[in-house]
């Protein structure tokens, strides 16, 4: 069972994820929609793996998870 401090992360993963693929969709020729399109897509690694780090009890899963996260933290500046 998740908790509640993971609800949000998993909301804003989910509207990124929409977001981002709604404009790819409009023109995915456009480099502009391209980097907010992949920019979109770090965000939601970025906050799924922390909402989803916070549904683990045991620490070593939840740790390695929200390592998995923070490589999706990573390209957000360059997206940028």
């Amino acid at each position: 069972m998740i908790g509640l401090y993971g609800i949000p992360h998993l909301v804003g993963a989910a509207a990124a994820l929409f977001i981002g693929s709604y404009v790819f969709g409009r023109d995915n020729r456009s480099d502009l929609h391209r980097s907010f399109a992949f920019f979109c897509f770090s965000l939601t690694v970025w906050l799924f793996g922390h909402g989803l780090s916070f549904a683990f009890t045991d620490s070593s899963t939840a740790n390695i998870i929200a390592r998995i996260a923070c490589a999706g933290s990573l390209f957000i500046a360059p997206c940028f």
